[in-house]
């Protein structure tokens, strides 16, 4: 993983908003929920949601769920045998060229890639 994407990787505790720190709660366990929709649960505007968002994480709420997306689709390539499309349409990126796209913006290798240089480094390590 690129260190700059290190930053994306903020706990509850570092947020000082308790409304912001259910958000986050949330998203960890419903990416695939808007902001429109996280808004009421927590009594802010849309907008406002937004703005003490990136004030609070650092980053949009976008960047944050991508990163979460993102990262279920890595476990995934490691720990099972599905198929790209499979665990793209599981972690909630149907486009197959999206997918390819942030993974390797995210990773700097494709999702085959990645799967293929961790199981051969798996395996030399089971042999060495």
């Amino acid at each position: 993983m690129r260190a700059s994407n290190l930053e994306y990787f903020i706990s509850e505790g570092n947020v000082h908003d308790r409304r912001i720190a259910e958000i986050l709660q949330i998203i960890q366990r419903c990416p695939e929920i808007r902001a429109a929709e996280l808004a009421p649960i927590v009594g802010l505007s849309t907008s406002r949601l937004h703005h003490l968002f990136k004030l609070q994480v650092g980053v949009s709420i976008g960047t944050y769920v991508k990163k979460i997306q993102l990262e279920r689709a890595r476990k995934l390539l490691l720990t099972t045998h599905r198929s790209l499309k499979e665990i793209r349409n599981e972690v909630g990126i149907a486009d197959a060229s999206n997918f390819v796209r942030h993974f390797k913006e995210w990773f700097g290798i494709s999702p085959s890639a990645y799967r293929k240089q961790q199981k051969s480094r798996i395996d030399q390590e089971k042999a060495g």
